[in-house]
């Protein structure tokens, strides 16, 4: 019992001693930690180098990522000038700077920070990583008979979660030309049509990092089931119509008297009348072109002159290769009618007259018609250019004008008769039915050489 007795003294004795040094230590080691978080602030340490670390509140996560920087100086005193480059091209000399990053790789961030006494970098990468693009599918009936209410609307998915923009562009069938289009900047919206024919929708969603996801779909919108049964009614009819109409129009003595007759009446009748007999005449499947009112037109000056007489030496001989143009004005004085089809020609294909003087039509003089834009050859190597295929105006409207140049050529070396040729006319057709003589005026020009 008395040796039991000693060893419990002795093992208090020591728990004792271990209680004071352990004590003694804790006192020590926090005074150490609290000099050392007085040098942190900023009290320069005798004997130790200035240093800066960049500190920030992110090193990596998904385009676009905006990551806060913060230096942390050691040993630095006095004003400093902070040199930020984030490593994507863009810098700042702010001291806390915010970036934000929109491409995707890994980025190094360099500080350089400088004063009277020091200049010192950091750096710290940061990562980021691609931004997924929305998934996308367009929800709507693609098969429709009008009139019908179709609804668009949208599946979508961003893998970030971040907010949508959609942005909605639809088509109608072209209508004479046109298509209209009409655009919705909402995730769903209804439209009823009316009018048959293709309809195409596009839409554009756009995320916040800036991707774009486009889809597209067609609806095809029918005719009601009842319309399509009359349609096909008169399809039975029409489709007998054209081949009687075409054998009629087969017969000289039918053809002949119904073009005669509505050659006679056709400008006579009122717009209506002439709609339906036009009506007619496509059912029928009539060969026949009504004729179409010649408008008054005129040009000036009224004697056009082109002088290229000073290329071509006494003895008649081009030096060297010869080219002149004058212009004249094409103008539509008519008050009601529009010219149109207008065909400018050196070829008369009433009869076997030409424009040219005879005896400067040959293969080294070329005459072309120019109006800045287009340019024809009315004759050239020695031929005339068919009317079919001269100089074209698709029409001019009342107190409309068109500006023409008209070009002779000469070829160098080429030898011609020195003087004034003035028997020389252009031919001009105001329709594009060339079986009415009427309907040809002629403008005059002369040729100095």
């Amino acid at each position: 019992m008395k040796k039991l007795y000693i060893d419990v003294k002795i093992i208090g004795l020591i728990i004792v001693i271990m209680l004071v040094v352990f004590s003694i230590s804790f006192v020590i080691n926090q005074q150490g930690i609290e000099e050392i978080n007085k040098d942190i602030e900023g009290m320069k340490l005798k004997g130790e180098t200035a240093s800066v670390r960049v500190l920030a509140d992110a090193s990596s996560g998904t385009s676009p990522l905006v990551v806060n920087f913060k230096p942390l100086l050691l040993n630095v005193e006095g004003d400093v000038e902070y040199s930020w480059d984030f490593g994507d091209g863009n810098t700042s000399t702010e001291t806390n700077p915010a970036h934000t990053y929109r491409g995707s790789g890994i980025f190094s961030c360099k500080l350089i920070i400088e004063n009277a006494d020091v200049e010192i970098m950091d750096s710290f990468n940061v990562t980021v990583f691609p931004n997924n693009p929305p998934k996308v599918k367009i929800i709507c009936d693609t098969i429709v008979n009008r009139p019908a209410k179709v609804t668009f609307d949208v599946e979508a998915f961003d893998p970030e979660g971040e907010e949508l923009e959609y942005h909605w562009t639809l088509k109608y069938p072209p209508l004479f030309g046109y298509q209209k289009e009409e655009l919705y900047d909402t995730k769903s919206f209804a439209k009823t049509f009316i009018r048959d024919g293709q309809y195409n929708v596009e839409l554009i969603v756009n995320d916040e990092a800036g991707n774009q996801v486009i889809d597209y779909e067609k609806i095809q919108v029918q005719k009601h089931q009842l319309e399509q049964f009359v349609n096909g009614v008169q399809g039975l009819i029409t489709f007998h119509l054209p081949l009687l109409g075409e054998t009629l129009w087969k017969i000289p003595f039918f053809e002949r008297e119904v073009s005669k007759y509505l050659d006679e009446h056709w400008l006579e009748w009122p717009q209506v009348a002439r709609s339906i007999v036009s009506a007619v005449i496509t059912i029928m499947n009539f060969d026949y072109e009504p004729p179409i009112p010649k408008a008054d037109l005129e040009w000036n000056p009224e004697i056009i002159n082109i002088d290229v007489s000073a290329y071509v030496d006494g003895g008649g001989v081009v030096q060297p290769e010869a080219e002149n143009t004058s212009s004249f004005v094409l103008m539509n004085n008519d008050s009601l009618n529009t010219a149109e089809s207008i065909y400018i020609s050196l070829d008369n294909p009433f009869s076997d007259e030409k424009g040219l003087n005879d005896t400067i039509a040959v293969e080294n003089l070329t005459l072309a018609l120019d109006s800045g834009v287009k340019s024809n050859a009315l004759f050239y190597n020695g031929d005339y250019t068919n009317y079919k295929n001269s100089y074209y105006i698709e029409k001019i409207a009342p107190g409309d004008l068109e500006n023409i140049g008209i070009t002779v050529r000469l070829k160098e070396g080429a030898k011609f008769t020195k003087g004034t040729y003035y028997d020389n006319k252009l031919y001009v057709y105001q329709s594009k039915y060339l079986d009415k003589a009427e309907y040809v005026d002629e403008i005059p020009f002369t040729i100095i050489i």
